[in-house]
């Protein structure tokens, strides 16, 4: 009887998140095709919830406003404050725990994902590898973890020391020891810039025998250049080869090596010159207040409202919809290319 019940219970979960994601799908279709005169109103709650559970780092990444004192890194995340959140996003496909920094280094990071399983099918964590150790990977991994993604900015230990001051090799190995000790997926990320993507083309072919499930490039956003980093501009020759070389990686080594975010002008996030994660992606900061850009920390009003369903669809939050909707941009979008 118990068995049966738990699976009546979880088809209704996934029926429930497919009509979530079927609405949400109305909802891209309503905006690309009435544009300006599209509802701020998401009608179900978004795809993906991610949320900040550490501004604590042990990195000092040329690209990151830890490094650029642009946060304070001493804050985490309250249980008190997080369970809530979890608990509110029931009904969404994907959470994932992110930071300004480093996630492992949350105190409670173990506990929360095999909390949020409770609630969440998919969950996830971004990190930068240095503590994936055995003992950390297993535990991750009967806690429940779907997916990891771990951050790469070189093909070579000199690159990934430059840009990060990480072991390329320490974290190749942690990769390696995630895939044959769970079941968890690994995701590798990496920013292109000017001064790395040479070295970066021999990612793919380290990555392969580790067992890697997707590679994606992203570019270095203007908001984040510094002294010794410049950004890929999109349409130059540079990343037109780069793009190409990796098409044909792709091919030859069989590796998952996602280029969309590179073509940005092209993606379906440009559509109607329109950003869309302010209508499927929700991201709460280390205070538990939803932010209403996914990508900045600073700049924007936050909600203070501990509810996901009730924040979605607040005022704040339609407000800021109304204003990309009529490309009305704040200048914290110009980082992504829109004005």
């Amino acid at each position: 009887m118990e068995r049966r019940k738990n699976k009546i219970a979880n088809k209704r979960k996934s029926l429930r998140q497919k009509m979530n994601e079927f609405v949400l799908d109305l909802k891209y279709l309503e905006l690309k095709l009435l544009g300006k005169y599209a509802t701020t109103y998401c009608y179900f709650l978004p795809r993906e919830v991610q949320i900040e559970v550490t501004t604590i780092c042990n990195l000092m990444c040329s690209w990151c406003e830890v490094s650029k004192r642009k946060v304070k890194a001493t804050q985490q995340i309250e249980m008190d404050v997080i369970k809530p959140l979890i608990k509110s996003s029931k009904g969404v496909n994907s959470i994932r725990f992110v930071g300004v920094g480093e996630t492992l280094l949350y105190k409670d990071i173990v506990e929360i994902v095999k909390f949020s399983k409770k609630y969440i099918p998919n969950v996830s964590v971004v990190t930068n590898g240095t503590f994936l150790d055995k003992s950390m990977i297993k535990q991750l991994g009967e806690a429940g973890l779907s997916s990891i993604a771990i951050s790469i900015d070189g093909g070579d230990e000199d690159m990934c020391i430059r840009t990060k001051g990480e072991s390329l090799h320490k974290v190749l190995e942690s990769i390696k020891n995630i895939t044959e000790l769970t079941n968890i997926k690994v995701d590798v990320w990496s920013i292109l810039c000017k001064e790395n993507f040479e070295s970066l083309k021999k990612l793919p072919g380290l990555l392969k025998p580790v067992g890697v499930d997707r590679l994606s490039f992203h570019h270095l956003e203007g908001s984040y250049e510094t002294t010794g980093f410049h950004r890929l501009e999109e349409d130059s020759q540079s990343v037109k080869e780069f793009i190409d070389y990796m098409t044909i990686k792709r091919n030859e080594l069989k590796i998952n090596i996602y280029l969309d975010y590179l073509l940005i002008k092209k993606n379906n996030l440009r559509i109607f010159d329109m950003c869309l994660h302010p209508f499927s992606v929700a991201v709460f900061n280390v205070n538990g207040l939803l932010s209403q850009c996914c990508m900045l920390r600073s700049g924007l009003k936050e909600i203070d409202i501990l509810s996901l369903r009730q924040a979605w669809n607040s005022k704040e939050m339609r407000n800021f919809r109304l204003n990309l909707i009529k490309k009305r941009y704040p200048q914290s979008c110009q980082a992504c290319g829109y004005k």
